[in-house]
């Protein structure tokens, strides 16, 4: 009767530690399906915020160049007027000549808001190279993780 007991001990202790092995098995399979959504997760957001900040700069950057042509065409009209109008009054050349000087402030304002927006884009674009940057190094901790994960379950199949 002994040895039988012995004998069924040991089958339920295989069985036991078949079950538990069977348990880490899908834990493990459940956990690298999470990482692999999160992953993807953190990705597609990352490519949408940077996708919807480049269409905005891009936007405002098409905006600033329409107003900046729309700018440059009235200047050089006004300096075709000035330069037809030598023989006119005193009076419409100096309003020609205010007016041709807020052009030029306006079009040196929309220079400064290129250069701002193209700052701005050059800016998101290291942010976006450093989260995918830091998206990679997470990646690759976790097939660490795993790699060692593998390695304790091969130990523990060994020791059984």
């Amino acid at each position: 009767m002994n040895v039988r007991h012995g004998f069924v001990r040991r089958n339920t202790r295989a069985r036991e530690k078949e079950g538990h092995l069977a348990h880490l098995q899908r834990l493990e399979e459940e956990l690298d399906v999470q990482v692999a959504q999160v992953e993807e997760q953190a990705r597609e957001e990352a490519r949408s915020r940077f996708e919807a900040e480049k269409r905005n700069l891009e936007d405002r950057l098409e905006t600033e160049t329409a107003e900046l042509q729309a700018h440059l065409r009235l200047f050089q009209k006004m300096n075709l007027i000035l330069s037809r109008g030598k023989e006119k009054g005193q009076d419409q050349q100096i309003e020609i000549a205010t007016e041709n000087l807020e052009l030029r402030t306006a079009l040196s304002e929309t220079r400064t808001n290129m250069a701002m927006l193209r700052s701005e884009m050059a800016h998101l674009r290291s942010e976006y190279e450093e989260k995918t940057r830091m998206l990679d190094s997470q990646q690759e901790r976790v097939v660490a993780y795993m790699h060692q994960n593998s390695q304790v379950h091969q130990q523990l199949q060994m020791l059984q």
